[in-house]
């Protein structure tokens, strides 16, 4: 009759083993930290192997099979490959007198020296594109197909990052990377370089006069618009791309309403598009006075009627004055425009011409500073010494009521 082997033991998941010696009274086993590769196998007093898999946590943990009743001595029997590790064990040999759990063993990734590399497609013919691993192996190519950058990369880390320093120009195009980083175990050829056609979104602004106007370009991108014009976002876009622009934040100082006009605003990229149009509402303001002093129709000095009397706003824009008081021209003008007021016909009611105050200037906010001054025949006389050393009270002189201005005698005269 054949011999019985000893009772299975166990890994806690995370391995298999096998067994040729006896039983015992106390199991051994602990945990494993880095595994990475895979082949880890475990001896315990060299006959009681345990080979041991990754986990997705930071730690394995892991017990053999066969019992001992006195001393213990865990050792690496396999170094783990795929990657090519190395480990360690601490806390691996002594007498059991209870179960062991404190048997540490520390995994570590062997440093490799591995060239990195993959496949460019889509670039197009006399053109070229400019790669880089690791932020300085820069890598220039002009054709489609293999590439292996110059410089291999090594321990202790052996990380990559392909990225693309310089696009192609002429025409424009956008290249992308895919699998362009991790770890190299060995020689990497899974880098995918792929580039397409790219256009450029842009158009047209017309009436912004306030600052801080901004578009969006499909929510990626963000530009300010300083003047009227011609416009075009930095960043071009591949082909085939839906873009949308949209008005992001509108003009202060003044404040002004752009919008997208319709069917310019949105498409899709098979060329570079010029044809975005964005129009700003118009900023205007009123332009107007008072008119004092104006001789009315007698005998009680009744408004105009014939329409003799009236104004122009930069030889254009014309009013017609009836009465005293105040006056608006019919036509707004913009912001930061000029107005310049004359007299375009004189009133029937009197021959004296009108005086204009604060008759010209840039209009920046509504305009109700200009004056119409009609009066005449309200001067009086003021006298004194000509020597101010010995100048005394001076004497003024007396007129009597004037309809016009609706003065009584002896009443200072606001027009004098």
């Amino acid at each position: 009759m054949g011999a019985c082997s000893g009772v299975p033991g166990g890994n806690s998941g995370s391995g298999s083993g096998s067994s040729t010696g006896g039983t015992g009274s106390f199991t051994i086993g602990g945990s494993v930290s880095g595994l990475v590769g895979t082949g880890l196998v475990l001896t315990d007093n060299t006959t009681d192997t345990l080979t041991i898999t990754p986990s997705s946590g930071s730690h394995v943990t892991f017990t053999f099979t066969t019992k001992v009743s006195s001393t213990y001595d865990v050792e690496v029997k396999t170094q783990p490959t795929n990657p090519a590790q190395t480990c360690t064990a601490t806390g691996n040999k002594g007498t059991a007198t209870a179960n062991v759990t404190s048997v540490s063993v520390s995994c570590t990734t062997n440093p490799v020296t591995a060239n990195i590399g993959g496949m460019l497609s889509g670039l197009q013919p006399n053109t070229q594109v400019i790669l880089q691993n690791n932020g300085g192996d820069s890598l220039r190519l002009t054709a489609n197909g293999s590439f292996t950058f110059k410089t291999p990369v090594t321990g202790p880390t052996d990380a990559y990052k392909v990225t693309v320093l310089t696009q192609p120009t002429n025409p424009l195009q956008i290249c992308t990377v895919t699998n362009g980083s991790g770890t190299a175990t060995a020689d990497v050829t899974s880098v995918a370089v792929n580039c397409v056609l790219a256009y450029t979104i842009g158009g047209n602004v017309n009436g912004v006069v306030g600052t801080g106007l901004i578009l969006s370009n499909t929510g990626n991108e963000q530009l300010t618009i300083a003047s009227n014009g011609a416009f075009v976002f930095k960043n071009p876009v591949p082909m085939g791309f839906a873009y949308t622009v949209s008005v992001f934040q509108q003009p202060a100082s003044p404040a002004q309403n752009c919008v997208v006009q319709p069917g310019t605003g949105t498409g899709t990229a098979t060329a570079n598009v010029t044809s975005v149009v964005i129009n700003c509402q118009a900023v205007t303001f009123s332009v107007g006075g008072n008119v004092v002093g104006l001789a009315g129709v007698l005998p009680n000095n009744g408004p105009l009627t014939d329409n003799s009397f009236s104004i122009q706003n930069n030889l254009g824009d014309t009013t017609v004055i009836s009465q005293n008081g105040p006056f608006t021209f019919p036509t707004p003008e913009a912001y930061n425009a000029n107005y310049n007021i004359s007299v375009f016909t004189g009133p029937s009611t009197q021959a004296q011409g009108c005086t204009l105050w604060n008759f010209h200037g840039v209009v920046t906010a509504n305009v109700n500073s200009i004056v119409v001054d009609c009066s005449h025949n309200d001067w009086t006389w003021i006298d004194g010494t000509k020597t101010s050393r010995y100048a005394t009270k001076p004497v003024y002189g007396s007129f009597t009521m004037d309809l016009r201005d609706g003065l009584q005698p002896g009443q200072p005269d606001r027009h004098v």
